[in-house]
């Protein structure tokens, strides 16, 4: 018999089947919009709760209680779309590109900085950490 396991400071109780386990796809996640359904799967056993409490901590959102993947871009992001659009599009050369990579790259830089400073869940935490970490290497490599 399949259900879910809740636990409460220790203690373990079986509930009743909630049915099959609900598939998310890509068309669910809306960009500007928060997940709620990954929690709402039953589990099978106690493995596959802790993995879905794992990833729930990984991408709860720890202000609303909502899964929060993707956000509509905040000032710094829409930057340094902007910059890379404008670089790919017309290959700016001289003093207007190297301007153009400065705005960027900085934009990016300042984005990851407060994904890690201010991220709503460890995911966008890390995601800006690694974002960091790799835009540094490719400035120390060049």
């Amino acid at each position: 018999m399949r259900g879910t396991v809740a636990e409460t400071k220790g203690e373990r109780s079986h509930i009743t089947p909630l049915g099959p386990p609900m598939q998310l796809g890509w068309n669910d996640v809306e960009v500007g919009s928060e997940l709620s359904m990954i929690d709402q799967r039953p589990a099978t056993n106690d493995r596959s709760a802790r993995r879905r409490t794992s990833l729930r901590w990984l991408f709860e959102n720890r202000e609303t209680g909502r899964i929060t993947v993707a956000q509509m871009p905040n000032l710094p992001l829409a930057i340094f779309l902007a910059a890379a659009g404008l670089r790919m599009l017309l290959h700016p050369r001289h003093a207007f590109g190297v301007a153009v990579s400065i705005i960027a790259t900085g934009a990016l830089l300042w984005w990851a900085l407060g994904e890690v400073a201010r991220g709503v869940n460890p995911f966008r935490r890390i995601l800006g950490g690694l974002v960091f970490a790799a835009t540094v290497i490719g400035l120390l490599m060049r």
